[in-house]
């Protein structure tokens, strides 16, 4: 199985109400419960999306419970974007893409001095 790193992020419209927070919430309680019946998938809720590392067929699976949660709050109308990231010529880790970026960050500031 391959590994597999999505950013989500759900957008009701149609609602009564200005806000998306119930919304999101509930898309993020999919998530949870995601979570906690695999025990392999790692997220990260991030300002205007959430990414999620795992095996890709459980992160597929997720991405659908969360685009469909909104609905089953009252949402008429959703929009979900998702952004994919998978690898096959090494491993990687959410955590993986930030460190990288930080330790260059370090490089080229100590160089900038």
């Amino acid at each position: 199985m391959s590994r597999l790193i999505a950013e989500i992020a759900v957008d009701p419209i149609g609602t009564q109400e200005p806000t998306e927070s119930d919304y999101v919430v509930a898309a993020e309680r999919a998530l949870k419960k995601a979570v906690e019946a695999s025990g392999s998938l790692q997220y990260q809720i991030n300002p205007m999306s959430t990414t999620i590392e795992g095996e890709r067929e459980e992160v597929l699976k997720v991405l659908e419970r969360m685009h469909q949660a909104p609905f089953e709050e009252g949402a008429r109308r959703v929009i979900t974007t998702i952004r994919l990231d998978e690898r096959h010529d090494q491993d990687s880790s959410m955590t993986h893409h930030t460190d990288v970026v930080h330790q260059k960050l370090a490089v080229s500031k100590g160089s900038m001095c």
